[in-house]
């Protein structure tokens, strides 16, 4: 499990669970929040102390009791390692600094702190199982960076677009070039012994929607993930040229078949008009009328507008302040979910075509028959686009998904020869991708087989078919109501 420094007395309220990852080896960690469902728990090959680039995998489980390791989640860059385990019924830890002087130091703590006991003692039976996890092959959808609002409201105090949005409403900002060069340099560094420092075609795919901000977006990310060789290569170019491939919306049925799938806009007036739907609506009467007031527009299209002056650090009105961001980004939030995912048919329509590219990659590349044999594939799209993914793996947060956030479908291969996919999310550039449990999965590291089928399960049989066809007006519907916290 990674963990901040001040692990061992923290409160434990942090229970994200991120992929540990460096230039040696591309190894995960799962949370002990995942740990009660399954028995194995992943460690790195090595103590980051060793100085060896080839990392072993230390065996800490025992006939008497469990041990459970706790990684610093900065000790790659430390070179400080912190070791707790559960030596009878008590808590050692080691301390290593290898910065200093590689001295250790051990500590036995007879009463361990309740995150201790929380955490950790109630996992004391489980089995720990050793695993080395490759990664053979990735997939990755992005929402595109920051940008300016798509729309304005009449009482905005930043209409002025020429001062504040002069690329254009809806356009990617610097700033939002600023996020996807980082994220793609998070990449490069990530997945350094997988891909060459030169793009090929047989390396890596690319692609967007057909939307500016998306397209810019892809260009600045591999700005990150395949920076300037030197002057003689680029031939005084000082960036790899790398082709962004796209198609019109209204023939996008891969990233926006909202557009090319008729049968979208039926389901999503079946869900608007659903009971459930106009209860939250009803709910929320107060604040919609509140925003209506000192805004002039409605609460879903001024959320998006102060939401993107917001992380350009625009100074917001007062009145904002009593709506944002509660209630109104959950207002936002269910509005975007109930619209896109709110019943088994809309998530099939919307992520079907994704998953069905998802799985032909995958199967293809566990069968050898990718050709070209390619290790990265990119999506550069919305945060409709991921909001809908995360939620029909039954992993969504309930937030929509932030400026260049992203899903990593990863193929590994483990020590025992076996095809695994792990699914992790990345919503910030402070954290590692979050490991998520989708489900369906016996663990995290989900036996490609499984993982496969949960897919097939989404994938319709007739993707025209099933577009094409509406239901007679009086259908009912299953309404999916979000849980909370579901990554």
């Amino acid at each position: 499990m990674i963990v901040p420094r001040s692990s061992p007395v923290s409160t434990g309220s942090d229970r994200t669970s991120p992929v540990l990852s460096s230039r040696a080896t591309n190894s995960i960690v799962e949370s002990v929040k995942y740990l009660p469902h399954y028995e194995k728990m992943i460690v790195p090959r090595s103590s980051p102390v060793s100085t060896d680039s080839d990392w072993t995998c230390p065996v800490l489980s025992s006939r008497a009791t469990t041990s459970i390791v706790e990684i610093d989640k900065y000790s790659i860059a430390t070179g400080d390692l912190r070791v707790l385990k559960v030596v009878k019924n008590r808590v050692h830890t080691k301390v290593v600094d290898q910065k200093i002087n590689g001295s250790a130091t051990d500590i036995f703590l007879e009463k361990p702190s309740s995150f201790i006991q929380e955490q950790f003692f109630k996992v004391s039976l489980l089995r720990c199982v050793c695993l080395r996890l490759n990664v053979i092959t990735m997939d990755q959808i992005y929402r595109h960076g920051a940008r300016a609002p798509v729309y304005s409201y009449p009482n905005d105090p930043y209409l002025d677009q020429t001062v504040y949005w002069p690329r254009g409403y809806g356009q990617l900002t610097q700033l939002g070039e600023q996020m996807h060069f980082e994220l793609g340099s998070f990449f490069r560094q990530r997945y350094s012994s997988l891909l060459p420092l030169e793009y090929n075609v047989n390396d890596t795919y690319i692609r967007s929607t057909d939307v500016d901000r998306t397209l810019m977006s892809a260009q600045s990310n591999l700005a990150g993930l395949y920076p300037a060789l030197d002057e003689e290569t680029t031939d005084k170019i000082f960036w790899q040229d790398i082709p962004i491939h796209t198609v019109d919306e209204d023939n996008d049925e891969l990233l926006q078949s909202s557009y090319s799938c008729s049968r979208y806009t039926y389901e999503a007036a079946l869900v608007t008009s659903s009971k459930e739907y106009l209860c939250v609506e009803e709910k929320n009467t107060a604040m919609k009328e509140y925003v209506a007031n000192y805004s002039g527009s409605s609460a879903s299209l001024v959320y998006d507008v102060i939401k993107a002056e917001y992380e350009h650090g625009l100074t917001l009105p007062d009145w904002t302040s009593e709506v944002f961001p509660e209630p109104l980004s959950s207002y936002a939030s269910f509005g975007m979910f109930a619209s896109l995912a709110g019943t088994k048919e809309l998530e099939r329509i919307l992520t079907g075509k994704f998953f069905e590219e998802l799985s032909t990659n995958l199967q293809a590349k566990v069968n050898s028959t990718l050709s070209p044999d390619r290790s990265l594939f990119v999506y550069s799209a919305h945060d409709t686009n991921l909001l809908n993914l995360l939620h029909t793996l039954r992993v969504w947060n309930g937030k929509i998904p932030p400026f260049a956030s992203s899903i990593l479908f990863e193929l590994r291969l483990n020590s025992l020869s076996q095809y695994v996919v792990t699914v992790s999310y990345r919503n910030s550039s402070s954290e590692a991708p979050h490991l998520l449990n989708v489900t369906g999965c016996s663990s995290p590291a989900c036996p490609i087989d499984e993982f496969i089928t949960i897919l097939n399960n989404i994938i319709p049989e007739d993707y025209d078919t099933e577009c094409a066809v509406v239901p007679s007006s009086d259908q009912t519907i299953e309404f999916i109501i979000p849980k909370e916290g579901m990554s």
